[in-house]
């Protein structure tokens, strides 16, 4: 279901508790392993863990759920936007109080983004340079236009705030 839709191609979209529940179980397994994780003092993320890219990490490549629900939102952001697109890049990004993410786009990777969130928290909103701002609810996932300007505000809960963050390039 489709609850918003801001600047060309800026939707904000809920998907299933089964997806979303399948992608946190994943994650919560194998964020303990250090070869998933990456040092975050290279990237936009502050106060937090980030995966590296996990279309690449033996983990979740192996995981049949994981790739399924992978292929569901693929089918989703597709049929939304009607355009033919691959993964290009997918990660996990996990806040802890405080953590937030700096001012950046995805123009250098990709063509269109997505953020999904794994789970509601307080703060950490995602804003947008245009002036759009989405709160954490879990099962709802933000797809835009790589070349948006977009941060995340500082995470005020105790649970942290778990995202995944898509790029896709067109076919």
């Amino acid at each position: 279901m489709i609850t918003g839709l801001y600047d060309n191609f800026l939707a904000n979209v809920e998907i299933t508790e089964a997806i979303t529940n399948n992608i946190v179980e994943c994650w919560d397994k194998y964020k303990n392993n250090s070869n998933n994780t990456i040092d975050v003092s290279s990237t936009s993320t502050f106060d937090g863990i980030q995966s590296g890219n996990v279309l690449y990490l033996a983990d979740f490549e192996e995981d049949h759920k994981f790739q399924g629900a992978l292929k569901n939102i693929l089918e989703i952001v597709q049929h939304l936007i009607q355009i033919k697109l691959n993964y290009y890049w997918v990660h996990f990004v996990e806040y802890h109080s405080g953590g937030h993410q700096s001012i950046h786009n995805h123009a250098h990777n990709e063509d269109y983004s997505l953020i999904l969130y794994l789970n509601t928290c307080k703060g950490g909103q995602t804003h947008f340079e245009s002036g759009v701002v989405c709160t954490p609810k879990k099962n709802n996932m933000l797809v835009f236009q790589a070349t948006l300007n977009h941060g995340a505000r500082e995470t005020q809960s105790w649970d942290n705030k778990k995202v995944l963050v898509c790029g896709m390039r067109k076919s």
